[in-house]
C-alpha cells in the first residue's frame, strides 16, 4: 500500500511514528505530505524543513518520499495513494469529496 502521513501534529509525534515504522516494517510505500512551503520557496521564511527531514530519515522514509505542497490542499497530492493520516478535519474532508473511495483519509 501507498501510504503518507501529514507532518505537524501527526508525523511528529511518536505514535504516528511507530506506526509510520510498522507500515515500512511491512513493506508499504510510506511517504510525508505536508502543507509546508519546500525549502527554497520565496515564501518559506518562517519554516525549517530540517526536522521533517530527520524525522524521515530517522524512521527510514526516502526523502524523495516527502512532498510539500506548497500550502496547497493535500489532496491534490494524494493521486495513487490508498490512505493518508492527518489531524486537519478540513484536509480529511477535501479527500473524501475528491479522491474517495481510491484514497482513505485518516483524522488523528
Amino acid at each position: 500500500m501507498k501510504i503518507s502521513f501529514d507532518y505537524d501534529s501527526t508525523l511528529s509525534l511518536k505514535y504516528w511514528q511507530l506506526l509510520a515504522t510498522k507500515y515500512l516494517a511491512a513493506g508499504h510505500d510510506v511517504w510525508i505530505v505536508t502543507y509546508r512551503f519546500m525549502d527554497g520557496h520565496p515564501l518559506n521564511r518562517f519554516t525549517n524543513n530540517g526536522k521533517v527531514i530527520a524525522v524521515a530519515t530517522v524512521l527510514g522514509i526516502p526523502i524523495e518520499n516527502i512532498i510539500f505542497t506548497n500550502m496547497e490542499p493535500k489532496w491534490k497530492s494524494l493521486e495513487g495513494f490508498d490512505m493518508h493520516y492527518d489531524d486537519d478535519e478540513v484536509e480529511i474532508d477535501d479527500i473524501k469529496m475528491n479522491l474517495h473511495p481510491q484514497t482513505i483519509g485518516i483524522l488523528v
